[in-house]
């Protein structure tokens, strides 16, 4: 990987950095700042920034440990950004938030890591899909910055970058397989430390990153050793019920609310509370919880489930950490159309999964809000797909 240089724009911007740096002595720790994005990397740079270009991942050659398990089929999910002090555009600020030079990796590290996962995956033989009949593999970055720590004669460039990955463990009984990275590289500069000798730092440490991942037998046995998903379509209610079908459901039970009168089918080993203000089902670290939506009459569907999801993100800000990941139309039951939306909860090795179905029915709103533990979610998928698709609404 050769580093590219900064843009003349993001030079003069170093350089007036440099000239304030010179009034004073450089001892102690500077702090400079990694940015990057949450999703993407259609974001304009802000004024004041520089900007690290990365280069596309070439895979070395050569045999590693991934290719010598059996080919698995694979779905690689997009990487969570959870690094630390992430502000509404993906950026991170120094040390009391007043870094000296902010620094936008481009592309942002979700996208480079989530890249290069899914060509040493392919490198080594395996299949990757965007069906759901792949092995989910999720991906957080928890750390990728530099920082300088400075003399009067040099800086020594830090850069620290840390993964962590997910794959769903066998049995829900069984210890998650998440399987962490972290590593720091360090380069000395007798010059103001510009875009190449960043770059040159981050790749160094990305090299040590793809070296561990290729020849990690953790990651070989958690791909070996992982549940595979059931085939079928999530965006239907026939598709929902075939793979709860395919898995074999056990018996039912069933429930109607008198005062909304709605009605779903529920596996027996599932326990259910209507004691609260909304009915809930639950089984070991598995929740589903059916919620009554009110003053729905003259909105349309998109308008409900906007307000719905808009108002539970920013309930959620003063508690936890949460990141939508997709939004989808799907058919329900009695030819009711819902909206389906996915989200990502907290941060680290045991963050969380959730999918809401909200639907309009017969001049009523009503929100399904399925939740677990990311690496159990397959676990539990047949039975949330099977009580979602039993789901009726009557007049």
């Amino acid at each position: 990987m050769k580093p590219v240089v900064a843009t003349a724009r993001a030079l003069v911007v170093a350089g007036a950095v440099l000239v304030v740096s010179a009034c004073g002595t450089p001892a102690g720790t500077m702090g400079v700042a990694a940015t990057g994005n949450l999703v993407d990397n259609a974001r304009r740079t802000p004024p004041g920034v520089l900007t690290v270009s990365l280069p596309p991942h070439n895979v070395p050659s050569g045999s590693t440990t991934l290719a010598a398990i059996t080919p698995a089929t694979l779905r690689t999910l997009p990487f969570n950004d959870d690094r630390k002090n992430l502000d509404s555009d993906g950026r991170t600020t120094a040390a009391f938030a007043l870094p000296l030079a902010d620094v936008r990796f481009e592309p942002g590290p979700a996208t480079l890591l989530g890249q290069i996962l899914r060509a040493e995956l392919r490198a080594a033989g395996h299949t990757l899909t965007d069906r759901a009949v792949g092995t989910p593999i999720s991906g957080a970055v928890v750390a990728f910055d530099v920082r300088t720590d400075t003399t009067a004669f040099y800086w020594d460039v830090i850069g620290n970058l840390a993964v962590s990955l997910q794959i769903p463990a066998a049995r829900a009984t069984d210890s998650t397989s998440s399987i962490d990275y972290r590593t720091s590289c360090t380069d000395r500069t007798y010059v103001w430390p510009g875009a190449t000798v960043i770059a040159g730092v981050m790749q160094r440490c990305l090299g040590t990153f793809v070296a561990a991942l290729r020849d990690d037998g953790r990651m070989a046995a958690a791909i070996r050793n992982a549940p595979k998903s059931v085939a079928g379509s999530a965006g239907t209610a026939s598709g929902l019920a075939a793979r709860a079908a395919a898995t074999g459901a056990g018996t039912e039970k069933s429930y109607t609310h008198a005062g909304h009168r709605w009605s779903v089918s529920y596996p027996e080993d599932w326990n259910l509370n209507d004691s609260d203000r909304y009915v809930k089902l639950s089984k070991g670290q598995a929740v589903l919880g059916i919620h009554a939506i009110a003053n729905v009459a003259g909105r349309t569907l998109d308008e409900v489930a906007d307000a719905a999801i808009q108002q539970w993100e920013q309930q959620m800000k003063g508690v936890n950490v949460v990141r939508r990941v997709s939004r989808r139309r799907v058919a329900l039951a009695d030819d009711v159309t819902g909206i389906a939306i996915e989200h990502h909860i907290g941060t680290g090795n045991l963050f969380g999964k959730s999918r809401k179905v909200i639907a309009l029915a017969s001049g009523r709103g009503f929100l399904i809000d399925a939740e677990t533990v990311f690496h159990y979610w397959l676990n539990y998928a047949p039975d949330f797909d099977r009580m979602i698709a039993s789901f009726r609404v009557s007049e």
